[in-house]
């Protein structure tokens, strides 16, 4: 049974981001490993974000809130968040990109209307 507070799963720091915040402190990395840990670290905080939006939302809810919920299925699967309400699943998978997107009839585009490809998130970097 759920209680009133319903069910929240913690997430925890992916272990590639601990690795490198740890090696920042020892060396100077390359290029590479200060652009992946940037990445990582965006990442991290905007998956936390959005963490916290769902929590507040679901606060007294009867719901169950998964995080970083893995699976496999040929290989594994890894989804941001699950959200199990009565008899509905929904799944959100977080990206923090450094610019902003429109979704509209199935299509994401930029603001000034260029239609978004997967290819155009590959070149983001950290800033």
């Amino acid at each position: 049974m759920i209680g009133k507070e319903g069910i929240v799963i913690q997430r925890e720091k992916p272990l590639k981001l601990e690795q490198l915040q740890i090696l920042k402190c020892r060396t100077v990395g390359d290029g590479a490993d200060v652009n992946e840990l940037a990445n990582l670290k965006l990442g991290w905080e905007g998956e936390i974000q959005m963490d916290m939006m769902i929590d507040c939302a679901i606060r007294g809810r009867n719901c169950i809130h998964m995080k970083d919920y893995r699976f496999a299925v040929n290989g594994e699967v890894q989804i941001d968040n699950v959200l199990i309400a009565g008899d509905r699943i929904f799944t959100f998978e977080v990206k923090k990109y450094n610019f902003d997107l429109i979704y509209s009839d199935e299509v994401w585009t930029f603001t000034n209307g260029e239609k978004f490809k997967k290819s155009d998130a590959a070149g983001v970097t950290a800033e």
